[in-house]
């Protein structure tokens, strides 16, 4: 069986998910490179315009697989943790938008994982913790980076040092999730999301992520940015036809 499940649930949406059920899904190395090499195909394919990626068997991601981590030296770790960089590097990098569907658990890389996501759809049992420090590790998985912009810096100072668990309906109020739906239709949001997303231009679809990934910047920099990024839509196949749509009063191909 597999390691990691593809399939395409929508048109222009393809899904990956995790499959170590068994193990709630925690990354292996064997899973963190078959993630990684699944992404990249999806970003790669031009009939993919949206990802959402997921875990299999009611668990988003259980984090680091910490059976594997006994007796690892420090110069393996750390190559370990530079390849899990990648995955979320390639996730940040995407030109295309991801949406997590979290089901269960999502924790420490996992939960990493989530934050490295566009958009993060969560029920009543989906649970978003930061436990490193309960087992003698800082975080990982581009925490220390995502979370901070995702939650503020006094809030993502609390739920690392602290180790503190956030379920359900609290995901959204602390801004580790962009929408909470009935248990069991996670799946179900997260496909329409993405399916939403495929409709969009993908060029300004892909420089509007872009651009808000570069935050904080100065305001000049940022005008300059916007400057250079609207130009190129200016001159684009899909502003003519968003254009001609709305003279026309019709919902625009792109």
């Amino acid at each position: 069986m597999s390691i990691v499940l593809v399939d395409t649930p929508a048109a222009g949406v393809g899904r990956v998910a995790m499959n170590r059920a068994d193990k709630r899904n925690a990354l292996s190395a064997e899973l963190r490179e078959a993630l990684l090499s699944t992404l990249l195909t999806l970003t790669e394919d031009k009939s993919v315009r949206a990802i959402v990626v997921t875990g299999n068997g009611g668990n988003f991601c259980a984090g680091g697989d910490l059976a594997s981590l006994t007796d690892i030296s420090s110069a393996a770790g750390r190559q370990r943790i530079q390849r899990g960089h990648e995955v979320v590097r390639l996730m940040i990098n995407c030109d295309k938008p991801i949406v997590c569907a979290v089901e269960g658990f999502a924790m420490g890389a996992g939960a990493g994982l989530a934050m490295a996501a566009d958009t993060v759809v969560v029920d009543g049992n989906s649970i978003i913790g930061f436990p490193f420090l309960k087992v003698g590790l800082g975080p990982d998985f581009g925490v220390s980076y995502l979370l901070p912009r995702r939650v503020g810096l006094a809030k993502a100072r609390q739920l690392v040092m602290r180790a503190i668990d956030t379920r359900g309906a609290d995901l959204v109020a602390a801004s580790l999730a962009d929408e909470l739906v009935p248990d069991g239709e996670v799946q179900a949001r997260a496909v329409a999301i993405a399916a939403r997303y495929a409709t969009l231009p993908r060029l300004a679809l892909a420089l509007s992520k872009r651009q808000l990934s570069m935050y904080p910047q100065s305001f000049e920099a940022t005008c300059e940015f916007e400057a250079g990024n609207q130009a190129l839509c200016f001159g684009s196949q899909d502003f003519s036809e968003g254009v001609n749509a709305f003279r026309e009063k019709r919902p625009p191909r792109f």
